[in-house]
């Protein structure tokens, strides 16, 4: 009996190694593809984990220490759960009015740029009678717009996630602060001779005495739009993704946006 056991056992064993693999059913395209791009973003941010620097520039007023410690830290904590995202951060503390030479009450103002690594570029603003004032209005707008961008991101589902929030401690320990002087005639001489060497349209007159070089990406007009809302203007340039012909998101006056498409030469409307 134990012989006819054992030979039984022996038997189903057998049996059960000679049963073909369960076939695993391949992901459906499209997981894989949405897999394949969270896999690219999450390496372009694991690649880009360089530490933030942090520029600080003063017009027509200095620096302090006391002013760069305030800036580093209270921005700090403003970006600090976004730090994944961003790049670089430029500051510049600027007076006017009063005795500065400028028309007006005298205002103390404060500009943030804030470039990211995939989101394009923030900007934001604020003037008030007290400079400590504006950083703290700033960094409070600041930190709203972050927001706002990851929220837009998360929705197209292009914010990398990184797990969790960055330590506020071990960030600020990493972040490369550095000051410098404004120089606003040799910026603006910089900026015109930009400008007159890109310019496709010939000479540039005197009396133009501001001007920019932009990059236009290839974006769609919703892309534009949240691009024109980062930088807080009312008005955008971009490049259709598929003629890249130049074109103009717009803010309107009743609400709502606009779009402006240049007529192709030799079209009639």
């Amino acid at each position: 009996m134990a012989l006819l056991a054992s030979g039984s056992r022996a038997m189903a064993s057998a049996a059960r190694a000679a049963r073909p693999a369960p076939l695993v059913r391949p992901a459906p395209l499209a997981a894989r593809s949405s897999r394949a791009v969270r896999a690219v973003i999450e390496a372009t941010t694991a690649k880009a984990a360089a530490p933030v620097k942090i520029t600080i520039q003063g017009r027509r007023l200095e620096v302090t220490p006391a002013i760069r410690t305030y800036v580093e830290e209270k921005l700090s904590r403003a970006v600090h759960n976004f730090a994944s995202a961003l790049k670089r951060i430029d500051v510049t503390l600027s007076a006017r009015g009063g005795d500065t030479g400028t028309h007006g009450a005298k205002q103390q103002k404060v500009d943030v740029t804030l470039h990211t690594l995939r989101h394009g570029v923030v900007r934001v603003e604020d003037a008030e009678a007290s400079l400590y004032a504006s950083i703290d209005v700033v960094c409070d707008k600041v930190n709203r717009k972050l927001r706002k961008m990851k929220e837009r991101a998360i929705g197209k589902g292009t914010w990398a996630r990184d797990g969790k929030e960055a330590d506020f401690q071990a960030w600020i320990d990493s972040v490369v602060v550095e000051t410098a002087a404004f120089d606003e005639e040799r910026a603006r001489a910089d900026e015109l001779s930009l400008a007159r060497a890109a310019s496709p349209t010939g000479p540039i007159p005197d009396s133009v005495l501001r001007s920019k070089v932009l990059r236009v990406d290839r974006m769609p007009v919703d892309d534009a739009i949240d691009a024109m809302e980062a930088v807080g203007h009312t008005f955008f340039l971009f490049r259709s993704p598929e003629s890249g012909e130049v074109g103009v998101v717009y803010k309107r006056s009743e609400g709502g946006y606009g779009v402006l498409i240049p007529e192709a030469e030799g079209k009639s409307a």
